[in-house]
């Protein structure tokens, strides 16, 4: 069983049925407060209290006095008070409230009103600091705010010269203003603290956004993602410090909302939730709060990943950029009419059901893509528009032309295709990227004649005098695509905003923005700012990728400036995380790989000039074909001179008849996936689709069924690259170092602090390259064969190597261990040293007669483990897992000299020994002692049957750790499918409930029935049909069985299931296979020292033919002599001693008459009477279903022993009822985990 949370929380969230949550601000302090009024004093005279106390006081004396304030945020008077009177007051308002007594002017007393302890109020003021820099600014006398609340005001800031720091605070109403720091007179400064830019008249300013600091708010204090999810949310109340009322939270998975409760604190006004056994991919937490003055807060949005992708950078990413209209129809209802637009220029039925398609099929996954660009989906205008050359028609298929602002277009889908996508991206680990349009809109769009104003007036972008560059934030693309001018802020925040929905609306994970370098700065950097602030509160990395279109300018470095500069200014601070390297693009693809007019030299200097010329921490996206330029292929294609042309009467580029272009996308792509950044494949280069310019570069995808031998090797080669990209950390988070560059030879280095990935690359004839790896990352002493081609590297002792390049060849080599590198195999498997410890009375407990020791036909514990074990391997190798188990020892134990009652708390000292805790050490000192001594990976406390620990078969942790490698079985646990279970958690594996139904299953050759069938992990029955099978494998969802596969029923006894119908072994949800495969080589390597013996494998059945005494480990080459039919039951009549298989043949002589009834008044009774004189009723074995025989219990979480007479169905019942129990009595007991 699995590592769960507190059972407190599993109750509170089962019988939470309110969708808000009613908090409180706190308990156990005095909300009333005393003050006595005697010998003409106030008794205590200072008293200090919380917001929402009342003081009262008390008149003990004799004469009359009053409580009258003098000074305070609040005024009150008590009148007089007559002796034995009291008068009370409430105080609703922090601050010091002086009073005294109005008769007798020498009473003086004081309340001091605070906020509650651990309380958080948001502040009314906001404040604005500004810090010189000491080599400019020198120690300017005076600094000064002027700002658009009161621009003929300065506020002059106070200077602190502890900190060097200029500071000032101001009341402020909610909205947005324009300001500047003023240095000296006239020195005006934008705030470099604030990314946040706006235009007030024609210049541009800071901006500071107040919101109502009178309703509460929400942080995340802290958060932390591995199997499930915990974080801690912050109330803070408004700033009049009204407490918290109600608190709502929500968790959002493939856009199904359900409402979780996490664990309020009243003292410090904080919510904690504890949600648990999340199966892998993306989910967002929702959460809103009242106080109770009626406020709310705005909503914290807090966007997580469960599994491996919860580490993934985008340096991980390989991007794959597709064009939705010219990928797949999935489809055909969708289709739209044509428009008669030019030939390529119009729509062609590609949509999200096509792309989803893709996504299942596992298209993307064999590439290595785990990040998706689709081109915009939002409503494209309808019809046609000119091209550029005045004479073609094009239609808006590309989604350039927005005309509605939040709509997606329908041709391309409906909302539910398009939610339908990202949940199978997200499924299969792949992010998914919009392309926002920020530049312009069409003209039919709302915008543009609602809000004229929101447009400039520009010329036509490449016309005479109207330069790209020059008149880059004015001048339109095209007559009828009015330019935004985000100068204009009810503009910019409308497409700020539009830019959040569509990310929030349909769970994206970044976005490529449009024609940037055509926008104001502030739109890239106001964007930037609020999607930071909406969707990385937990730490998640929203990519935001632009396209500045620039070149390279020519071989001098200097000359390229310019353009370096102008994609730098939108990545600086709060930008853009990264750009399109454009001039990368123009530098190599243009000049090296396609033209073949620059040498690998030319290659190596730009790639390096990459690493060193943008912005630190900038992840920029190299690539070698984009939807705006002629397709890689006919560019590298000597047979044609059409590349450029884009119309059919002009002469387009056909499919290459030769080698030369392919050899050059190879070597192209080699270099893309294996350089720093996130680089990006357009649809279609993968296999080498060819074409001229826009329109037809965005031919239609292919299916492999289209392809040519060419096409299909290199679609094949690049999967290659891609998969080896995606195994290899140094490839993608690596830095790059030059080894070696020739005319024809490039060799570079991607290193990480440990491990670094060496390649070659040769476009030339055969030759030999050399280079010097003794300041390379990792071991090369004896590095293994390269990843590519399996060619071997020579490394002397002074690291020079020396590698043997064929023509046109491409090689990886990788320091980073095989087992890191390639998928390990079950042919040869890794070894995993178990450790079995047990108290006297469980090994006694195996010479009962219906012991598991008898499964085995094994009584002593030596043969009784190594049989067991033997059985585990295999249901391992059956699944594929490369893992092999040894028995490296067994151990009686009694920890007594610990604590009297050591076995009723070894299970839970097991399942919870990373909780750090005191009184664990002494248990955990002795098992790593015994562990260290056994060299073992894992071990297992097998204990006796009632003794303390989890009321199941077993239990484990999730996934293990070196640390934590333990499991606990009761006696009835150990069993070949409940170990197998138990150690499938420490590898990572999770439960599953049910599996995809029941299918039509044949037993031993039998009649086929309808089953269910369930997998190793599979936790309870889902149909409950009664004769589930299990099948000994994990399971796969790229998995399905058909035939003969080796199973057994809920009793355990062992069986080969046929299965009739092609049957799935996983889906989305039921994938463990993937990460136990994973965890295979870390969990072999916890042992301490050393190694068990080597397995043997061969046959070990000694009544096979081929029966190897020596083998140690079954590997199913057993072959057998064939079967002799007859009857082979020894108490029918025609038994036949030879007979090895049943032919249904035996005879049996009648049963003999049933004795009277010796009472038939009394037939209850006497039946009673009879069943037990006459009967002999056994008790099941412990751990066997109700009712059944043989040696495997039914299901992990309880065991039931048979009883007689009683209906199992009540037994069922009753169980289910006394589980509950159990369940809510732990929830008030216990934090503890068990597995």
């Amino acid at each position: 069983m699995g590592r769960w949370k507190p059972l407190l929380l599993a109750a509170l969230m089962l019988f939470s049925l309110l969708p808000a949550m009613a908090v409180h601000a706190g308990e156990g302090r005095e909300a009333t407060h005393a003050v006595d009024i005697q010998n003409f004093a106030y008794d205590p005279q200072d008293i200090t209290v919380f917001i929402g106390d009342s003081v009262t006081w008390t008149n003990l004396d004799s004469n009359s006095h009053t409580v009258t304030s003098t000074s305070g945020p609040e005024s009150f008077d008590s009148d007089i008070i007559p002796a034995a009177r009291m008068f009370t007051f409430t105080f609703t308002t922090p601050g010091a409230y002086e009073y005294e007594c109005s008769l007798h002017s020498q009473m003086t007393g004081t309340v001091t009103v605070e906020h509650p302890p651990g309380v958080r109020i948001r502040e009314s003021q906001t404040t604005f600091t500004w810090q010189r820099d000491p080599v400019y600014d020198g120690h300017p006398s005076n600094v000064s705010l002027i700002g658009e609340w009161d621009w003929d005001t300065h506020t002059d800031l106070t200077f602190d010269a502890n900190t060097d720091v200029w500071s000032a605070s101001l009341s402020l109403q909610p909205g947005m203003y324009c300001y500047k720091f003023v240095i000296g007179q006239n020195d005006y400064r934008f705030d470099e603290n604030n990314p946040y830019r706006g235009f007030c008249g024609a210049f541009e300013n800071s901006i500071v956004r107040i919101d109502d600091t009178g309703n509460p708010a929400l942080t995340l204090a802290s958060s932390s993602y591995d199997d499930g999810f915990t974080g801690r949310i912050l109330f803070w109340a408004g700033d009049r410090g009204s407490p918290p009322d109600t608190f709502t939270s929500t968790l959002t998975h493939d856009f199904i909302e359900s409402t979780v409760n996490g664990i309020w604190n009243p003292d410090d006004w904080s919510m904690t939730f504890f949600l648990d056994s999340l199966s892998p991919g993306k989910y967002t937490l929702r959460a809103t709060a009242t106080d109770e003055d009626g406020g709310i807060s705005e909503e914290l949005l807090v966007p997580f990943w469960i599994g491996e992708q919860s580490d993934f950078i985008w340096e991980d990413a390989l991007i794959y950029m597709l064009m939705t209209d010219r990928f797949v129809n999935g489809d055909s209802s969708n289709d739209p009419a044509s428009t008669n637009a030019s030939q390529g220029a119009d729509w062609q039925g590609g949509d999200f059901a096509g792309v989803t398609q893709m996504i299942q099929s596992g298209y993307f996954d064999d590439l290595g893509v785990n990040a998706l660009w689709l081109t915009p989906f939002n409503s494209a205008a309808n019809g046609t528009e000119l091209a550029g050359d005045g004479q073609h028609r094009v239609s808006a298929y590309h989604g350039y032309w927005p005309v509605e602002p939040r709509a997606v277009d329908s041709r391309l889908g409906t909302d539910a295709e398009l939610e339908a996508l990202v949940s199978a991206a997200h499924s299969h680990g792949i992010r998914v990227m919009m392309d926002y349009v920020v530049n312009h809109v069409h003209e039919d769009h709302p915008y543009s004649s609602d809000h004229p104003d929101w447009f400039t007036q520009g010329c036509l972008c490449g016309s005479e005098d109207c330069d790209w560059t020059e008149h880059r934030l004015d001048c339109r693309f095209r007559s009828y695509m009015p330019d935004l001018d985000w100068k204009n802020r009810d503009a910019s925040e409308q497409m700020i905003a539009d830019g959040l929905w569509w990310l929030e609306r349909f769970d994206l994970d970044g976005a490529r923005i449009d024609a940037v370098k055509h926008v104001d700065d502030l739109a890239v950097y106001n964007f930037a700012t609020r999607v930071e602030e909406r969707f990385e509160t937990g730490g998640v990395d929203y990519y935001l990728k632009g396209e500045t279109a620039m070149g390279w300018t020519g071989h001098d470095l200097a000359a390229n400036q310019g353009e370096y500069d102008m994609i730098n200014r939108y990545m600086e601070g709060h930008g853009l995380d990264g750009q399109a390297d454009f001039v990368l693009y123009h530098a190599v693809v243009d000049n090296v790989f396609t033209s073949g007019a620059m040498d690998y030299q030319h290659l190596d200097y730009w790639t390096a000039r990459s690493q060193d010329q943008y912005v630190d921490g900038a992840t920029m996206v190299p690539f070698v074909g984009s939807h705006d330029s002629s397709r890689f292929m006919s560019r590298a294609d000597p047979g044609t001179a059409d590349e450029g042309n884009k119309w059919v009467e002009d002469g387009l580029p056909g499919q290459p008849g030769t080698d030369d272009p392919y050899t050059a996308s190879l070597q192209a792509f080699a270099w893309l996936l294996s350089t720093p950044g996130a680089p990006m494949v357009y649809m279609g280069d993968e296999y080498g689709e060819f074409g001229g310019a826009d329109p037809d570069n965005r031919h239609m995808l292919r299916d492999s069924s289209g392809w040519n031998e060419r096409e299909a090797a290199l679609h094949e080669n690049i999967s290659l690259l891609g998969s080896i990209r995606a195994q290899q950390e140094p490839l993608r988070r690596g830095t790059y170092t030059s080894l070696h560059n020739s005319s024809d030879t490039l060799a570079y280095a991607m290193q990480t602090a440990d491990d670094a990935a060496v390649v070659i690359l040769n476009r030339g004839p055969a030759t030999q390259v050399g280079f010097d790896l003794s300041g390379v990352s990792g071991d090369w002493s004896s590095p293994d064969n390269d990843l590519v081609a399996n060619r071997s590297m020579s490394v002397d002792a002074n690291g020079a190597a020396t590698v043997s390049m064929e023509a046109n060849g491409v090689t990886i080599f990788s320091s980073v261990s095989d087992d890191q590198t390639e998928p390990p195999s079950p042919d040869d498997p890794y070894l995993v040293d178990i450790l079995v410890i047990y108290p006297q009375p469980a090994a006694d407990q195996l010479e009962w007669p219906t012991s598991q020791g008898m499964m085995f036909g094994e009584t002593t514990m030596d043969g009784f483990l190594d049989a067991h074990f033997e059985v585990v391997s295999g249901i391992y190798a059956d699944s594929g897992i490369p893992a092999v188990f040894n028995i490296s020892g067994h151990e009686q134990i009694d920890f007594s000299h610990i604590d009297d009652d050591w076995k009723d708390k070894l299970s839970s000292v097991m399942m919870n020994s990373g909780l750090g805790l005191s009184w664990h050490e002494p248990y955990l000192e002795e098992i790593e002692a015994l562990r260290s001594d056994a060299e073992a990976d894992i071990v297992i406390y097998w204990r006796q049957s009632g003794d303390g620990g989890p009321g199941s078969n077993g239990a484990a942790v999730i996934p293990a750790t070196e640390g934590e490698a333990y499991i606990q079985l009761n006696f009835a646990g150990m069993n070949p499918r409940i170990v197998s279970h138990e150690i499938g958690h420490l590898f990572g594996g999770r439960h599953e409930i049910g599996m995809q139904g029941a299918t039509y299953i044949s037993l031993d050759g039998g009649d086929a029935q309808l089953r269910e069938y369930r997998t190793i992990m599979t936790s309870r029955d889902s149909l409950g049909l009664g004769n589930t099978m299990y099948v000994r494998q994990f399971s796969d969802k790229d998995v399905t069985v058909h035939g003969n596969v080796p199973c057994s029923t809920s009793s355990g006894s062992m069986q080969t299931c046929t299965f009739i119908d092609e049957t799935p072994l996983g889906n989305s949800t039921s994938d463990n296979l993937p990460i136990m495969i994973q965890m295979a080589p870390i969990i072999a390597g916890f042992r301490p020292t050393g190694s068990g013996p080597e397995p043997v494998w061969g046959c070990t059945d000694s009544a096979a033919e081929n029966h190897d005494p020596a083998a140690t480990h079954d590997d199913g080459s057993c072959t057998y002599p064939p079967p002799v039919p007859g009857c082979t039951d020894p108490e029918a009549e025609n038994f036949n001693s030879e007979a090895t298989e049943d032919d249904g043949s035996c005879t049996f002589p009648p049963d003999p008459p049933d004795p009277p009834d010796p009472d038939p008044g009394n037939d209850t009774g006497n039946q009673t009477d009879n069943q037990s004189s006459n009967q002999t009723v056994k008790p099941d074995p412990v751990g066997q279903d109700n009712g059944t025989t043989g040696d495997e219990p039914a299901d992990d979480a309880g065991d039931a022993q048979g009883s007689g007479g009683i209906d199992a169905s009540v037994i069922r019942w009753a169980l289910v009822a006394a589980a509950i129990v159990a369940v809510l009595a732990f929830a008030l007991m216990t934090l503890s985990r068990r597995g």
